[in-house]
């Protein structure tokens, strides 16, 4: 059987093996690997990375805006060491869109794989004493509630009724009737304000990047602003600050793309004086 696939990595022809591991272990990514050391260790998370929004052919990200795809966290880190600037020169955005690929055009694959992974997960887990979370848009915006396993006709969510999945989105509708064991934090970016009043008015806590150089307010639009990058864990942010729903979580512009952003996506100090104006 020949295991590997033929994949477009923004535009360049690639290839990638389909026995490479679909999630990622949040011990390999910086903010999560804080994550597993948090509350003794009660928490063991992993991520499945896809390619945002075109890179691989396949919208992932239909609610991306021009702010968040200039500044999107998929060129951060190794993902941003790019030979000549091309994607395909990086074998983890090969991954990524290999995955995304893959996703789409064998489905039952797909789904077959990643079920053993996860299974694999709880597993660990449960020899570890934590409690399985899974984030299953690393770097998309997909939603999941509507993509069904094709064996069991069911969704991950259901499928893991034991395990808590977390997310960030863009997309409004995804914050109705949210199951038990799925968590969303809604962000923010420079040209969804009708949606964000949105989400906050429905209770949910908004994800906002703001200018390192300025540091975190302690409000935004008159709601509190968290610390959000001591931990990953979106679910405990209430718990952690002390303050009920909905709070603003605050980030700090992260990487070379995020600290050049000019397109509004991240709060300046002169966006903080135009709002107080």
């Amino acid at each position: 059987m020949n295991t590997v696939i033929d994949i477009t990595v923004n535009g360049d022809k690639a290839k990638w093996d389909i026995t490479k591991p679909l999630l990622t272990e949040g011990a390999s990514n910086h903010k999560i690997a804080k994550s597993e050391k948090f509350k003794g260790g009660k928490y063991s998370t992993m991520i499945l990375h896809l390619a945002p929004s075109n890179v691989s052919g396949y919208n992932t990200c239909p609610h991306a805006s021009e702010g968040c795809k200039a500044i999107c966290l998929n060129q951060s880190g190794l993902g941003g060491c790019n030979i000549y600037r091309k994607l395909v020169n990086n074998t983890i955005h090969i991954a990524r869109v290999g995955r995304t690929t893959l996703l789409h055009t064998n489905k039952r694959f797909f789904f077959k794989k990643l079920k053993l992974e996860i299974d694999k997960f709880i597993m660990m887990c449960e020899f570890k004493g934590s409690l399985p979370c899974l984030r299953l848009n690393g770097t998309s915006d997909l939603n999941w509630s509507k993509i069904k396993d094709p064996e069991s006709k069911k969704n991950l969510i259901e499928l893991y009724p034991d395990v808590q999945f977390y997310d960030y989105t863009k997309d409004i509708n995804q914050l109705k009737n949210v199951p038990k064991n799925y968590y969303f934090s809604f962000s923010r970016s420079e040209n969804n304000h009708l949606d964000v009043a949105k989400a906050l008015s429905m209770g949910v806590n908004i994800a906002v990047v703001f200018d390192k150089k300025m540091g975190l307010p302690d409000t935004y639009m008159g709601y509190p602003v968290f610390d959000a990058d001591q931990t990953d864990l979106r679910f405990l942010d209430n718990e952690l600050s002390g303050h009920k729903k909905p709070i603003v979580i605050g980030l700090l512009e992260k990487g070379y793309l995020a600290k050049h952003d000019k397109t509004g996506f991240v709060i300046r100090e002169s966006d903080l004086m135009k709002a107080v104006a």
